[in-house]
């Protein structure tokens, strides 16, 4: 049945049967706004001059290098102090 309503439904695309009118419709409602004062006024004046504040830059590898020798010096200390644990085999 859904094969049927699809293939009843399917047919050659022809572009021209179609028509975009976002920008016709866009510009028919501005023109309206227009028309019914609708509208209000914008301050085009000069953009604020004030400085925006300064993002704190992290050096990556730095940071990568100081973890692995933390992660290294701990894992050494935790090795020198844990006792050797016999394995069970089954």
């Amino acid at each position: 049945m859904a094969k049927r309503l699809i293939e009843e439904m399917s047919g050659k695309f022809v572009p021209s049967h179609f028509k975009d009118t976002y920008r016709s419709d866009l510009k028919h409602r501005v023109q309206e706004k227009i028309r019914n004062k609708e509208t209000h006024a914008l301050d085009v004046g000069l953009p604020a001059t004030t400085e925006r504040p300064k993002a704190e830059v992290i050096d990556l590898m730095a940071a990568l290098k100081a973890s692995l020798g933390k992660s290294r010096t701990t894992s050494r200390a935790r090795t020198a102090r844990a006792p050797s644990r016999a394995r069970k085999r089954a």
